[in-house]
This record gives structure tokens, C-alpha cells and sequence, in this order.
């Protein structure tokens, strides 16, 4: 999923350094009191936050799947499972396709989850997730690769965190994770191109890259370096999410719609019902097609 973050219109720029993918972080106890196990379709998703809803019915504000409204990074995987996109080529120009059917469809599916089993603010962004799981009132939550070994770590809940990648709509598949991280690239103005060029090699060789999974917890660059996190079940997940990743469009632009609030806006508007999934889609899409024109 990195490689496309390193080329612009066939040329390579840049060489993945490490990554950085989301899972699902859920509460393992929660999920032995209700009799549910880890779902491997996003229907199952939708059963297991049922029994979860139903099981902790007593306790106040109570989320099966929390999810805040802000939380694009979280809603792409069910755009992507369900076949759409932020945006695709149309001949020399990008176009917003998240009107599209497909994008339409996995949007609602979200919105349908969130709608009945969370509890979190429609208008909040995912910058709290760790901190509300660790109330005990989150079945499962949209996390970052090093949210469940930092909750590990607070007392009692060693035993208690677990975390499994967002199942795809056909069962047996995960769904294609939003990949960030960081590529290595040489300075056109370095005075030491060559022994830049043999610095990168080293960093992204299977024996550093191996390390780097192992000290830094991080998504290494290729599947064999995946050793690094044998063993631990709080990494393998976010390694097994890796394997199956989407990067927004590739174009100079694309800075100007992660720099607005066009996504936010857009998921906003669906979880509070200013707007239809379709007129929400519309809207971003026209606002995504002109952004990526430059």
C-alpha cells in the first residue's frame, strides 16, 4: 500500500520507509461475556455490536462501536470494502467519486453502525478513542497500530485489549485499510547523493526493517520483516490489516483536500443528518474535483 505514496505519474520519488495502518481495538472481556468472537465480515460486525449493545444494556452511554463523526481515517475502509473511492482519474483530471454508488453504499453501511451502536460525538474527531475505551463503556473502537500497547500497559488491562483487522463485506476478507508513514527520498541539492542512496538501502533491508517491527512496533515495509511482530498479538493484527491497504490519490494536489475540512465535513453532515448520504457525497465530490485541480 506504500508504494503508490513514493510515485507521481510513473516516476519513483520516494522509498517506504515504514508504515502506519488502523485496526479494531476491542474489549476482549466484553466480548467472552456476550458469547461473541472476532467477526470476519462487516455483517458479523454489525451482529457482534448487536449482542454487545444487548449485553451491557445497563451501562449508561454505552458504545458497541464508537465512532466519532470527524473520523475520515476510520470511514475510508468501508468506502473502499464496498468498492468506491475518494476519487479517480478521468482522462488528465481527478474527479470526487465518493457519490458514486459504491463509496454511497459503504458510507451508509457506516452510518447504519453508527447510528445503532455508538455513542461517541457525531461532530468529535478520534483524537479521544484510547482515552474512552479505557472507560470500560467501548466494545470496540477504529485505532491506531500503537493504541492497544499503550492500553495494555494501564493497570488491568493486560488481559483485556485485543485488536483484529476491519472485516471486509465478503466474510474471510479484511477490508482495504487506510496506510500512512514515511518514505526515504535523496535532496536534489545533496552534496552525497550516493552514500544517501546506500543509507536508504540499509534502512529498508529485511534485517533493519525486521528491527524497526520489533523495537518500534511499526508496519515494516515488506511482508518479511512481519517476523518482527511474531508473537504479538496486539501488532499482528495491524500487520495482517497492512497486507490489504489504499492510499488516496497520488497527484500534487491531494494536499489541498487533507488540508480542508471537505471529508470531515462531509461525514459530519451524514451522522447528524444535515444531509443525505447522497447530497452529502455530491457536495464533497464537486468540492474533491475542484481541490484536485490545483
Amino acid at each position: 500500500g506504500l508504494k503508490a505514496s513514493g510515485e507521481l505519474e510513473g516516476k519513483r520519488y520516494g522509498i517506504p520507509y515504514y508504515g502506519v495502518t488502523r485496526a479494531v481495538v476491542c474489549n476482549k472481556e466484553q466480548f467472552t461475556k456476550a458469547g461473541v468472537t472476532v467477526p470476519t465480515s462487516l455483517d458479523e460486525l454489525a451482529q457482534v455490536a448487536a449482542k454487545l449493545k444487548a449485553a451491557n444494556s445497563a451501562t449508561p452511554g454505552y458504545s458497541a462501536f464508537y465512532f466519532p463523526g470527524k473520523y475520515w481515517y476510520g470511514a475510508l475502509p468501508f468506502v473502499w470494502a464496498h468498492g468506491g473511492d475518494i476519487a479517480a482519474k478521468d482522462g488528465d483530471a481527478w474527479k470526487g467519486t465518493l457519490d458514486s454508488a459504491e463509496s454511497q453504499a459503504g458510507l451508509t453501511a457506516l452510518k447504519t453502525l453508527v447510528d445503532q451502536y455508538s455513542s461517541a460525538p457525531k461532530d468529535g474527531d478520534e483524537t479521544k478513542n484510547s482515552e474512552i475505551f479505557k472507560t470500560g463503556k467501548v466494545g470496540m473502537v477504529i485505532d491506531s497500530w500503537w493504541a492497544p500497547g499503550v492500553i495494555a500497559k494501564e493497570a488491568g488491562w493486560a488481559d483485556k485489549v485485543g485488536a483484529f483487522a476491519v472485516p471486509g463485506v465478503k466474510a474471510g476478507t479484511t477490508a482495504p485499510a487506510f496506510f500512512g508513514g514515511s518514505d526515504l527520498g535523496v535532496s536534489e541539492k545533496s552534496a552525497n547523493k550516493a552514500l544517501a542512496v546506500e543509507w536508504a538501502k540499509i534502512l529498508t533491508s529485511e534485517k533493519i526493517q525486521t528491527q524497526l517491527a520489533k523495537e518500534g512496533g511499526v508496519i515494516p515495509n515488506t511482508k518479511a520483516a512481519f517476523s518482527g511482530h511474531a508473537g504479538n498479538a496486539l501488532r499482528e493484527p495491524f500487520d495482517t490489516a497492512g497486507e490489504n491497504t489504499k492510499f488516496p490519490s497520488v497527484t500534487t494536489p491531494w494536499g489541498n483536500v487533507e488540508s480542508s475540512s471537505v471529508l470531515q465535513d462531509m461525514l459530519v453532515k451524514i451522522m447528524t443528518d444535515h444531509a443525505t448520504v447522497a447530497e452529502a457525497t455530491k457536495e464533497a465530490s464537486a468540492a474533491i474535483t475542484t481541490k484536485l485541480a490545483g
